[in-house]
């Protein structure tokens, strides 16, 4: 039933008349279609964190972001990184703080010029995993269906030729103060992601938020 109202929409069998107020002012009638149809989503695309170098018990659950019949183009999802959460994650151990509130407290406590080290560590230390599922099968608790998209992401680490003073990494990775990663799902289901950054390092970060401070009880005096 629901196929035949379509195409006979499609040929124009089935339509609406609609008023449509033409350039003099005046109202007159226009044949409109009378099935509008809209893209979905035939799978779902999920995510996961891990704050330990990628080691495979220390990944989240994999974290739904866009669900089946989802309307398409979906997006941009948006997702904020930064090396203080990454470090609160990395002190606490388990596979990361799970409470929000008790995440922010953490983070603070790691902010600053006495956190660069461990925010350094825990930044090189950050990854990024996509997911899609493609069939319905399974309950919302059964991941064994979600299948791996593309490589691990570092979103915190950033490929430099020449490091400042105080900076560390392995070969010539940095570690980067934040990032702000955008996932996009198009109407044929391709997964498009952009990473957006200053490209400030943690000490560099550090180093401005000081002189801007500094600046600002300046100015005040």
């Amino acid at each position: 039933m629901g196929l035949a109202v379509l195409a006979a929409s499609v040929h124009g069998r089935v339509k609406l008349v609609v008023s449509v107020k033409g350039t003099d002012g005046k109202l007159r009638p226009k044949a409109k279609l009378g099935v509008a149809v809209q893209d979905v989503a035939t799978c779902a695309v999920a995510v996961s964190f891990n704050y330990f170098g990628g080691a495979e018990n220390k990944w989240t659950e994999p974290k739904v972001i866009f669900d089946f019949d989802r309307r398409v183009p979906a997006g941009p999802y948006q997702i904020d990184f930064t090396a203080a959460e990454c470090a609160a994650h990395l002190v606490n151990g388990g596979k990361g703080i799970e409470d929000e509130s008790e995440l922010i407290e953490k983070a603070k406590n790691l902010e600053g010029s006495r956190g660069i080290p461990d925010r350094e560590a825990a930044a090189l230390k950050c990854r990024f995993r996509l997911y899609q599922k493609t069939s319905r099968g399974g309950g919302a608790e059964d991941d064994s269906e979600w299948i791996r998209v593309g490589n691990d992401m570092k979103p915190l680490s950033m490929e430099h030729s020449q490091k400042d003073e105080g900076e560390s990494g392995d070969d010539n990775m940095v570690a980067i103060e934040s990032a702000v990663l955008e996932i996009s799902l198009s109407s044929v289901g391709i997964i498009t992601t952009k990473l957006i950054t200053n490209g400030e390092t943690i000490v560099q970060a550090t180093k401005s938020a000081r002189n801007s401070k500094l600046l600002r009880w300046g100015t005040i005096i």
